[in-house]
């Protein structure tokens, strides 16, 4: 059985405070569109455990502040940590690339070195 890519596009919305006064810090969202390309002959078994994966860190960021995660966080960041976390769950798989969209003028991607 050949390899071949399988990509999954997801929503994490996050939250970090914006400290604009120091006095009352304030909490500020954003809606990250996170797309992860993995290659693999094992379609049925990565896709699960890709969504199981999905459904976790969604619930884990939706309920604390990105803080407590980074202590300045940064989309950079946030990739970074993304990618950590996915490479640590899915160990197993190749994980081609990693991209985290912000805004529609933003991207950041993460492109596995061991694939050049």
């Amino acid at each position: 059985m050949s390899s071949k890519f399988i990509s999954q596009r997801f929503e994490i919305p996050v939250q970090h405070r914006l400290n604009i006064d120091h006095h009352s810090p304030r909490r500020h969202g954003h809606n990250l569109f996170v797309t992860v390309k993995v290659k693999s002959n094992q379609d049925d078994s990565l896709k699960l455990k890709l969504s199981t994966w999905v459904e976790s860190f969604k619930e884990t960021f939706v309920s604390q502040d990105l803080e407590q995660f980074l202590p300045h966080p940064t989309t950079e960041q946030v990739l970074n940590y993304i990618v950590s976390n996915l490479q640590q769950s899915l160990n197993t798989f190749n994980i081609h690339e990693v991209q985290i969209q912000e805004t529609s003028k933003n991207q950041f991607v993460w492109t596995n070195p061991k694939n050049h």
